[in-house]
């Protein structure tokens, strides 16, 4: 590992530079909904909640392959292949 050492001053200026992302309409109506929820302003209890929400596609993809391998048990192959996925 080499010892450059960033200049982190630089590299916030130039990412206050930079064009903003354009968001789609859903994550729109998500921020929406929760600015709603739990308020516009930035708390440490709206940070953790927005992180229990981020796990949630996560999860939902994870027990989608344990699904297919429980079904299809006889099929090795394929059972093998959504284990490397998953694991």
């Amino acid at each position: 590992m080499s010892n450059v050492i960033p200049d982190l001053k630089a590299e916030q200026q130039a990412t206050l530079r930079r064009k903003p992302y354009a968001y789609s309409l859903l994550a729109r109506v998500f921020v929406a909904g929760m600015d709603l929820f739990a308020g516009k302003t930035t708390t440490l209890s709206k940070a953790k909640l927005l992180e229990i929400f981020a796990g949630v596609p996560y999860r939902v993809w994870e027990v989608k392959h344990y699904r297919q391998m429980t079904r299809r048990f006889g099929e090795r192959a394929l059972v093998e292949l959504c284990g490397k996925v998953v694991a």
